[in-house]
């Protein structure tokens, strides 16, 4: 019989975005987990890939053209679905794996849709702008259950801040967690051009939010408990929905049906198995050398929440060779709340074995870089102080009731 499950309360890995940028406490960043130990095990969950052919290459398909002017275009535009049925519908509607598949097709046909006719940059193919997008809005959520809606906050803001609300989530994350952050660049990398994106790619980015939020993404990932959040992989049906099958097989991409992972994890008693190597005192480390998005490791985080398990008390490695799915792992991993201990690196499993020592190595070196940056960064606040407080000293104003 499975142990019930405690949940931690508390921010759980993720951001009140708002509460955040109106004054409140800073995120507290976390300290560097401590590197491997020389003795650590590794509990393996995908078994090593064979070789395989290269897949044969697709006939090119005939450039779509461009569609005729549509007055609806505007995300804000449609007086019959107004914000308050919007925000009704979603919260009267629970979260489903028949809707997730469905989130992730709006999200795709929104953005390919979208970007027909751009003649600006050819973003179309640049799958990393709309999966970027959603990853970002699964690192928030509702502060206030009965305050404004913030789905319908985000919906509302124009093109540049949006853009610039997106760009805050990433920064904020990054000093809570800049790791994880590093390792999910690609899917950020665009936001840091001099330049914003042309006005059709950010047409573009604002249909995905809205079709993102509109098919429930809060539901799936805004729960403060991370027991639920875990129940659900958002980004890798989307990665999947957005990627043509020709650059699927080029990479031998195959993501493992949810409720497979979850009867792999429960067999494998993976809750009983990390305990009895916590309580001996031997360290041991789940890992997955072809993660692909991580679902078997939020399959195992999972089961190990049935078990009453805290998945934050064991280590995680995750390995890929696709860059955006090692990207989407890290942003998974704050979104299950894994805990400190997770690393998460791009690279061939079957070309080296030391992957995961090498993702250690890097993580200990952003941390240092991250604490500099911030004592640097109190140094001057101090300074900034002292110098005002001296201004006001000479002036007078210091004395005065």
């Amino acid at each position: 019989m499975a142990r019930p499950y405690k949940p931690k309360r508390g921010d759980g890995g993720q951001l009140d975005l708002f509460a955040a940028l109106s004054g409140g406490a800073a995120p507290e960043p976390t300290a560097a987990p401590p590197a491997p130990a020389p003795d650590e095990e590794r509990i393996t969950l995908t078994p090593q890939p064979a070789p395989q052919a290269p897949p044969k290459k697709e006939p090119a398909s005939a450039p779509a053209s461009a569609p005729a002017s549509d007055p609806a275009s505007d995300p804000a535009s449609d007086p019959a679905d107004s914000p308050a049925v919007r925000t009704a519908r979603r919260r009267l509607t629970p979260p489903s794996k028949r809707d997730l598949g469905g989130l992730a097709d709006r999200v795709s046909e929104a953005w390919h849709q979208s970007q027909r006719g751009n003649r600006h940059h050819q973003t179309a193919s640049h799958i990393e702008i709309p999966l970027g997008v959603v990853a970002a809005l699964t690192m928030i959520r509702q502060a206030d259950e009965k305050g404004p809606d913030l789905a319908e906050q985000i919906i509302a803001l124009d093109g540049p801040n949006l853009l610039s609300m997106f760009r805050q989530i990433w920064a904020l994350q990054w000093i809570k967690n800049p790791y994880l952050i590093d390792a999910a660049r690609p899917l950020s990398e665009w936001l840091d051009e001099p330049e914003d994106p042309d006005p059709v790619t950010v047409g573009a980015i604002r249909r995905v939010t809205r079709a993102a939020l509109d098919a429930n993404l809060f539901a799936y990932t805004g729960d403060p408990d991370p027991h639920w959040r875990c129940e659900y992989d958002v980004l890798g049906p989307i990665l999947t929905g957005l990627r043509s099958s020709g650059a699927s097989a080029s990479l031998a991409e195959v993501h493992t049906p949810p409720d497979l992972a979850n009867l792999m994890a429960s067999m494998m008693s993976i809750g009983d198995l990390l305990l009895s190597e916590l309580t001996q005192g031997r360290p041991r480390r789940i890992h997955d050398p072809a993660a692909g998005t991580g679902g078997l490791i939020r399959a195992a985080a999972w089961a190990l929440r049935n078990e009453g398990v805290d998945p934050s008390s064991g280590s995680w490695a995750m390995v890929d060779i696709d860059p955006i799915a090692a990207a989407c792992c890290a942003v998974n991993s704050i979104v299950w709340d894994l805990g400190p201990d997770v690393l998460v690196h791009c690279g061939n499993t079957l070309a080296r074995g030391d992957l995961v020592d090498q993702a250690a190595r890097r993580r200990a070196d952003i941390f240092a870089y991250r604490d500099r940056l911030l004592d640097g960064a109190r140094m001057v606040a101090g300074y900034k102080r002292a110098l005002d407080l001296l201004e006001r000293t000479i002036s007078g104003d210091a004395l005065c009731p």
